[in-house]
């Protein structure tokens, strides 16, 4: 399995600095056994699609709506980015959870319109520190996987989805979960897997990637710890500049 490095641009760069990005970043040379992804903001995914579609990489989607179509000022809906090229959407960031109130009901519903429009799905996970400190981390998780068996075998069994876990503690803070932190989680969430599912041979086509404040100069990439222990990393800020991101993409290489 190919590791999977996304860079999430979040709310930065206006039309011209994402322009001037892909192109420079698309001369760069890229190992081809790293899948590379990058969500930028809405107004700039069709040209962004334009401008890669010969390439390896692949421009994806911050969020959707859970609806068709309707009075939702703002919104985007499925069918809008996949007429577009969209063929991947991020669901449940941790920043759409916290600012926007999306609870698990509106994310399982995001989950089955993606599912039903046959869109990629990049599920985020993760507890924060108040939940981490009161040791009732493994609940958090539990109850943001508990209705993932709503998701066909034969959907997963396509690649088409992907679990990344972000400890919303360490998103922006500078800190990151050590290695011992990521390895339990990891254990865990394909023990949920494996229960909801009951099959084991699921857990292997499902990638969980790491995500929460990773740079270049982060120890635990450094020393290869994430690399071997995950399937890829979710990655915010160092996203943004690409010899910075072009690091860390060496660094899974």
């Amino acid at each position: 399995m190919k590791k999977i490095i996304i860079g999430n641009w979040k709310m930065n760069k206006n039309l011209y600095e994402t322009k001037d990005f892909l192109l420079s970043f698309l001369k760069k040379k890229i190992n081809n056994n790293i899948k590379i992804c990058l969500a930028i903001p809405f107004p700039f995914l069709e040209k962004s699609v334009n401008l890669c579609k010969d390439s390896l990489i692949e421009i994806i989607a911050q969020n959707m709506h859970h609806c068709d179509k309707g009075n939702f000022t703002g919104e985007v809906s499925v069918e809008m980015i996949k007429s577009i090229g969209i063929k991947t959407v991020i669901i449940g960031h941790s920043e759409r959870r916290n600012f926007f109130y999306e609870d698990n009901n509106i994310i399982y519903k995001k989950i089955k319109k993606a599912i039903k429009n046959n869109i990629k799905i990049i599920l985020c996970i993760g507890e924060n520190l108040k939940e981490r400190n009161k040791n009732k981390y493994l609940n958090k998780i539990y109850n943001q996987l508990k209705y993932i068996n709503i998701i066909d075998k034969s959907f997963i069994k396509n690649n088409n989805f992907i679990i990344a876990y972000e400890p919303i503690w360490s998103i922006g803070t500078g800190k990151i979960a050590n290695i011992e932190q990521i390895k339990e989680i990891f254990v865990y969430i394909k023990e949920i897997i494996s229960s909801k599912f009951n099959d084991e041979k699921i857990i292997k086509n499902i990638p969980i990637l790491y995500g929460g404040s990773i740079n270049s100069k982060s120890s635990i990439l450094l020393n290869y710890s994430l690399k071997e222990n995950t399937d890829g990393c979710l990655i915010g800020k160092s996203s943004l500049e690409i010899e910075e991101f072009l690091k860390i993409i060496k660094l899974y290489s």
